[in-house]
């Protein structure tokens, strides 16, 4: 018996009621969209072997040119995955190799938003799987989520304002979950101090979602468990998310871990 192990993607974004579409998504190997289209969708399938690494970032739209800050973000990311030998790639450990895709963006927005004399960013969530192994890394409030055994937890952390009320115990105000405390392209701090990272090892049926707060807006958890769990793909829960009055952007990508054992065949081999 031989194991065997793919990993399906499905991929969608949608600019729902707003006039721009500021979020931007990468698949692996595809690059960011230069414009974000209205709607899009994409599909594929890896097998379990060699580093690859899926990102959504959501452009800060109070600020200048988020549309251009999630761009930016994973085209540095890009980058930085291209300076990486072979040998880097198969034994850095995944938490180095987003870390490095994270500082570089950083220093990208910093130079832009520093050339325009203005302020902006963007979030950026990211997950990178090698072999049996994942690690998930984010900055800003687009969340990350696994689904294993019929259960859905959040990877990732929300570093908004309300979240920090909470955790100190001080009265959350409406608007406090739009106010971003982490992001990319954020004037002061170290990186490697702010991100908010998680890995582990990966199990037959596991879902991965990463998304933009447009696709949480519009569906509850519940819901996203229960479509998960049904084998939704990433476009069904963009449609179901845009369903709300003024939704927001979304964007969602939806990672799926398939194990299975394959009977090798050898010539002459009877089976009962």
């Amino acid at each position: 018996m031989e194991n065997t192990a793919i990993l399906t993607y499905t991929a969608s974004s949608h600019v729902g009621s707003r006039s721009e579409n500021q979020d931007n998504f990468r698949l692996n190997s595809e690059k960011p969209f230069f414009n974000m289209p209205e709607h899009c969708e994409f599909s594929g399938e890896y097998t379990g072997e060699g580093l690859q690494v899926f990102g959504v970032c959501d452009g800060m739209g109070g600020e200048a040119m988020g549309e251009v800050a999630s761009m930016s973000a994973l085209d540095s990311l890009e980058r930085s995955l291209q300076e990486l030998s072979e040998e880097e790639k198969n034994t850095l450990p995944l938490e180095e190799i987003l870390l490095r895709g994270m500082q570089l963006g950083q220093k990208d927005l910093r130079g832009f938003y520093q050339l325009i004399r203005r302020t902006g960013g963007t979030t950026i969530t990211l997950l990178a799987v090698r072999g049996k192994e994942y690690h998930v890394m984010n900055l800003g409030d687009s969340p990350a989520f696994l689904l294993r055994e019929g259960i859905l937890k959040e990877l990732s952390v929300q570093h908004s304002m309300a979240l920090y009320k909470k955790e100190m115990e001080l009265p959350v105000q409406e608007g406090d979950q739009h106010i971003l405390l982490r992001f990319l392209g954020m004037a002061e701090g170290d990186i490697e101090t702010l991100v908010s990272h998680v890995g582990g090892t990966l199990q037959d049926g596991d879902c991965f979602l990463l998304c933009s707060d447009g696709i949480p807006k519009g569906c509850k958890l519940l819901e996203i468990r229960q479509m998960l769990e049904e084998g939704a793909d990433a476009d069904a829960l963009v449609q179901k998310a845009i369903q709300v009055e003024y939704a927001d952007n979304c964007t969602a990508i939806v990672i799926r871990w398939k194990e299975k054992e394959e009977e090798a065949e050898h010539e002459g081999e009877s089976t009962v």
